[in-house]
């Protein structure tokens, strides 16, 4: 019996998980896995290969180059993807979006399906995605910083003060409800490098509308090295629903929006 819509894209959310862990493999070895036939397989390849995310060739299936650096947390693929979905459904005609170096923010605009919407990210990687035509991309400009591809420095703070975004994407490294050397009264926001804190902050800080954090769970509790913001600063978190339910009525009681996925 032909599975739901439902369990196909389950199926190759798993599918594409395994490849990624495996780095290569075959349409034998992957329906002798997944207990479905070949031609199953061959299917569910096809549309992988179709939104440019695998290639094959000799009969071995491969994540293509331009891909990897969105699947490289390879534990996390269909977590990061459901936020991606979820927070592209916040996108309406008109917006001017923030969107930082997370390439789970980033992730996101491949999701946006007819909407017109204008993206200021300083994360070169926009350039590898699939972009929807309707979007248009600004790149902040900048110096360019490894291992990310991030633009900071001076022009990419003279961008970002330049153009107001209505709505901003950001991903953080850790997540503190509890009180730290940033904010004595909790509800810090961190990352692991300098740069990127200011740059994180001033999208922050500069946006005229909704901020999202969009984050793993196993990001609460972090603590990193640099500041990049407080929680006052938030206005809703986006993350995957193995998320602790304290820490979720906690942020709540704070007035946050938190959409788990």
């Amino acid at each position: 019996m032909r599975g739901t819509k439902a369990d196909v894209l389950n199926r190759r959310d798993e599918l594409l998980a395994y490849i990624v862990n495996k780095e290569e493999t075959t349409i034998e070895e992957l329906a002798m896995v997944f207990s479905v036939s070949t031609l199953t397989i061959r299917r569910d390849i096809e549309e992988l290969k179709n939104n440019d995310v695998v290639s094959v060739r000799n009969g071995i299936v491969r994540i293509k180059d331009n891909r990897k650096f969105f699947l490289r947390d390879k534990s996390f693929y269909v977590e990061r993807k459901r936020i991606q979905m979820r927070a592209a459904e916040l996108i309406e005609d008109g917006d001017v979006i923030y969107i930082n170096t997370s390439f789970t923010a980033l992730g996101m605009l491949e999701f946006i399906q007819n909407t017109y919407c204008t993206v200021v990210t300083n994360n070169s990687h926009i350039f590898d995605l699939n972009l929807d035509n309707r979007i248009i991309p600004i790149l902040t400009g900048g110096e360019i910083r490894q291992p990310r591809s991030s633009l900071s420095g001076e022009y990419t703070l003279e961008m970002l003060n330049r153009i107001r975004a209505n709505k901003c994407f950001v991903g953080v490294d850790g997540i503190s409800l509890d009180g730290t050397a940033f904010v004595r009264n909790g509800g810090a926001l961190s990352c692991s490098v300098h740069h990127e804190a200011i740059i994180n902050e001033t999208m922050l800080k500069n946006c005229t509308g909704k901020r999202y954090i969009t984050v793993l769970s196993n990001r609460f509790g972090r603590i990193d090295r640099f500041s990049c913001g407080t929680l006052d600063n938030v206005d809703g978190i986006i993350t995957d629903s193995q998320a602790n339910p304290l820490d979720v009525s906690e942020l709540k009681s704070r007035g946050i929006e938190v959409l788990l996925v």
